[in-house]
């Protein structure tokens, strides 16, 4: 089993997930989910947390299979892969042969014919299917392969459960009428850490897992001793207020991994990074952080103030979508993305931090933005 870091701070999602798979591993009926948040927010961890533990209580119980969305250019190659890591499991399972490599046709017809036509849906294991990155099948013309798997999960005598991670806050949004009528309208918000303290016990649980075993102990200890350095305490300010991504955070630490007691100079030091040029910050920003920027920046001019608020950027942002397009269309621009006009809250919370992300860039002193 592979080492992961403990769950900090999602505690209730996990419980959402987890319930929602062992609800259908015990009543034996289909369900869907998606789980969004940004990227290094915790969403992967948080599956194979639930699964995992899932595994402990039923082992042998149900089949997983996974698929990532960036890694298929069609529904079609997704769909192979995901018959083709059924029907070796099944065949596994009976101690059959493995199938040989069969066009998609074949692989659907026989994968139907086990799930959908077997003589005793019983026998057959739940299965839950995890979809990384599913945001790349959602923006896909048919949306074949979200279609067919919800469809089954609807339909089909043998539970299935769809999961889907994404980064795309909206997703729902995305699907088809007919794929939507078939999802569960569920979607699972995974909020980055809300602290720079919860910030960083996330980074020491993923840090910890590189403590060598023979004085892991002692390794660990000296974690909160190096913190406590400006040096790494400006890096932990950097990275949280930049990306917020443990992963990011971690990377700056591999030089401690082979050492039997990490120390502050083996960690990378911030003034050892190259700070981007202005172009490059640019094209490092989502559509979401530009346009949010830019509407703090347009408010600041017209108003003169000292400092821009929430609502005066927000403002902004509808006055400037009016003019170019006539009304504000859901969904026609990237930053309903990451919005949701029924949850102000959350909303706030989003755009002060993709705001938060760019002043960190320090854009505010370049003239072409002011």
């Amino acid at each position: 089993m592979v080492a992961r870091p403990k769950l900090i701070g999602l505690e209730p999602q996990f419980d959402v997930v987890y319930d929602m798979l062992e609800q259908v591993l015990l009543s034996r009926k289909g369900d869907s989910l998606f789980v969004a948040g940004q990227r290094g927010s915790g969403k992967s961890t948080l599956i194979d947390a639930a699964l995992e533990q899932l595994y402990a209580e039923f082992p042998n119980k149900f089949v997983t299979v996974r698929v990532t969305g960036c890694a298929f250019q069609e529904d079609q190659s997704a769909f192979q892969s995901i018959c083709d890591q059924l029907m070796r499991f099944y065949h596994a399972q009976n101690n059959l042969e493995p199938p040989d490599k069969s066009s998609f046709a074949l692989s659907l017809e026989e994968l139907y014919r086990t799930l959908i036509a077997s003589p005793d849906p019983d026998s057959v294991l739940p299965i839950f299917v995890i979809i990384d990155d599913v945001e790349y099948f959602a923006r896909r013309n048919k949306q074949s392969l979200l279609y067919n798997l919800l469809d089954m999960a609807r339909s089909s005598k043998v539970p299935i459960a769809v999961i889907g991670a994404t980064s795309v806050l909206s997703i729902s949004l995305h699907l088809e009428k007919r794929v939507y009528s078939r999802f569960s309208q569920r979607t699972l918000l995974v909020t980055p850490a809300s602290s720079i303290e919860q910030f960083w016990r996330i980074c020491k649980e993923t840090l910890a897992l590189h403590a060598p075993a023979e004085n892991s102990e002692e390794w660990i200890q000296a974690l909160d001793e190096i913190v406590k350095t400006p040096k790494v305490q400006a890096l932990l300010r950097f990275v949280y207020h930049s990306s917020c991504d443990p992963r990011q955070f971690v990377s700056y630490w591999f030089p401690t991994f082979k050492a039997e007691r990490p120390t502050a100079d083996l960690v990378l030091p911030l003034d050892a990074i190259v700070m981007p040029s202005l172009e490059d910050t640019l094209l490092g920003l989502s559509e979401a952080e530009i346009i949010i920027y830019t509407c703090a920046a347009r408010a600041h001019h017209k108003t003169d103030r000292k400092s821009i608020n929430y609502n005066l950027t927000m403002d902004e942002y509808a006055n400037m979508f009016k003019q170019i397009r006539g009304e504000i269309l859901v969904g026609s621009n990237p930053l309903h993305d990451h919005i949701n006009a029924r949850d102000p809250a959350r909303n706030k919370k989003i755009c002060m931090g993709k705001l938060s992300t760019c002043a960190s860039a320090d854009l505010h002193n370049h003239d072409t933005i002011a």
